[in-house]
């Protein structure tokens, strides 16, 4: 009875999406058209865990094995693809901390540190950024070596740096600072100036808008 309940559910979610269109439905129903069974336990969790889940979380809620576990992971790391495409904004520019929130915004939903760099023109226009470490950042690893390598290759006029905390608290820590203050040395020297450094949580901080830069 209870396959047949979950079957129904899918099958219903299914033409409501048909009819209302696939961006329409809620995410439960979403879900449960991606496994193929409407599993009540993984619906129930917030959209941010849901983000964050391992394989082997997943394995422990009842209906996953390990099938539905890679299916689903992989809808995860497309939506988080699409979700950074989307915020690329080739043509964005970048006026206010607020328009550099909305470039970075998608590193919310990592449960690792990024460290990110967008390379703007003469007119603050977004023309690349670029994923340059992952894992556990600090002062020694966020290197301006890289950084300015990649902003020298693009030809950029100035650049914006983000990185996220898993812990979701957006203020920096004494690292961050350092780390910023050295960027930005770098970046009078080379020609090419650090506009701002973003640390993206819950909320989005930005070090230049609070007086570190």
């Amino acid at each position: 009875m209870e396959k047949m309940l979950t079957k129904n559910y899918v099958e219903l979610a299914k033409e409501k999406a048909e009819y209302y269109g696939y961006e329409n439905i809620e995410m439960n129903e979403l879900m449960s058209i991606i496994l193929g069974e409407h599993i009540p336990e993984l619906c129930q969790l917030p959209l941010k865990d849901i983000y964050q889940l391992s394989k082997a979380e997943l394995l422990e809620i009842e209906g996953i094995g390990s099938g539905r576990a890679a299916k689903f992971l992989a809808t995860i790391g497309f939506a988080k693809k699409l979700a950074a495409t989307g915020n690329m904004q080739q043509e964005a520019v970048i006026k206010s901390p607020e328009d550099a929130y909305e470039l970075f915004n998608y590193l919310k939903h990592e449960n690792q540190e990024h460290f990110v760099v967008a390379a703007l023109d003469v007119k603050n226009k977004v023309i690349g950024r670029k994923t340059l470490f992952t894992g556990s950042l600090n002062s020694s690893v966020v290197h301006p070596r890289e950084v300015f390598q990649y902003a020298l290759k693009k030809g950029c006029a100035s650049i914006i740096v983000a990185h996220n905390h898993p812990s979701y608290i957006s203020q920096p820590s004494s690292e961050d600072i350092s780390a910023t203050k050295r960027l930005a040395e770098v970046g009078k020297l080379t020609g090419i100036e650090l506009l701002d450094h973003i640390i993206v949580g819950e909320n989005c901080y930005s070090l230049k808008e609070w007086g570190h830069l």
